[in-house]
């Protein structure tokens, strides 16, 4: 019963922190692969994960996917080192590539704290030149943030997404992306820019920065960066770091993945750390993030 208890109490606590510091959103769902690049990728070509970052990037695959991820995480309250309450992530991905027109279609729900995210989304892209290529995304989302148990309030929104990606040559690639340009949810309208080198055969660079384009872009600045390592030519090795300013956070993360023809299988850890804001009145804890994925690929 005491345990009970104290397990109740620092929940209480947790959700006194959020309507006290006003930390009230809800992280961005991201693959498998981008948990282990720490979200960078905007100027990689990628299959599954035109779905939620750059539609442009998987006009330049001839293929088609089934995906499917879970992740599981926990908060850690700095104060006590109580691990309350939990995060759970589940996203499906559907892809289809050929030479004319390409997409994708996803579905993704997400639990975290008392706040829940459901969103649904569409993707279509193709080859506007011999080295590069442009998409679109939609995506219907309905958040329900809550304070706590009882305290829960629901946004319902759309928005449109644009990308386009370059190929220099083989080793080097750049994208772009602009996220909600219409402000139907202002917190999520930004800008990324990205690149992706293959230094040496095994080895490639990866890297992102982005901000809000019409407020402060030192204070809201993102910048993500990955290396990824090949081994014997199907197994991969991925370390990232992140540093999210504007909503104060900052991470790391290292992920493996398994590729075969018509499979893959990936596993990813995720630190954040939500730092302690003044300005912001926000509170300082931690986030741990376990993620396993699934590809067929035909």
């Amino acid at each position: 019963m005491p345990h009970f208890t104290k397990k109740l109490t620092l929940l209480a606590l947790f959700s006194l922190s959020i309507k006290s510091y006003g930390f009230s959103r809800i992280h961005d769902y991201e693959t498998t692969r981008l948990k282990s690049t720490s979200g960078a990728g905007v100027g990689s070509i990628l299959l599954e994960e035109a779905a939620i970052l750059n539609p442009a990037s998987i006009s330049f695959f001839n293929q088609s996917s089934i995906y499917a991820s879970k992740t599981n995480g926990k908060f850690t309250i700095k104060e006590n080192s109580a691990e309350l309450p939990e995060k759970n992530d589940l996203g499906i991905i559907i892809s289809d590539s050929n030479p004319t027109m390409s997409g994708t279609a996803h579905y993704i729900k997400t639990e975290e704290g008392f706040s829940e995210r459901k969103r649904f989304g569409l993707t279509l892209s193709s080859i506007i030149g011999k080295k590069s290529a442009m998409g679109f995304a939609y995506r219907k989302t309905t958040d329900t943030i809550g304070t706590s148990a009882l305290s829960k309030t629901e946004n319902k929104y759309q928005q449109m997404s644009a990308g386009v990606l370059h190929v220099v040559d083989p080793q080097l690639t750049f994208g772009a992306i602009i996220i909600d340009p219409f402000k139907t949810n202002p917190k999520e309208s930004k800008a990324y820019f990205g690149f992706q080198y293959n230094f040496m055969a095994p080895i490639a660079i990866i890297g992102d920065m982005g901000s809000k384009w019409d407020e402060d872009l030192s204070g809201n600045l993102i910048y993500r960066g990955a290396l990824q390592f090949t081994v014997f030519n199907d197994f991969y090795i991925r370390v990232g770091m992140f540093n999210d300013k504007g909503n104060s956070e900052r991470g790391n993360s290292i992920g493996a993945a398994w590729v075969q023809p018509r499979l893959s299988l990936d596993f990813a850890i995720k630190n954040t750390k939500i730092l302690a804001n003044t300005l912001k009145a926000q509170n300082a804890y931690d986030l741990k993030e376990t993620t396993f994925g699934l590809s067929l690929r035909f």
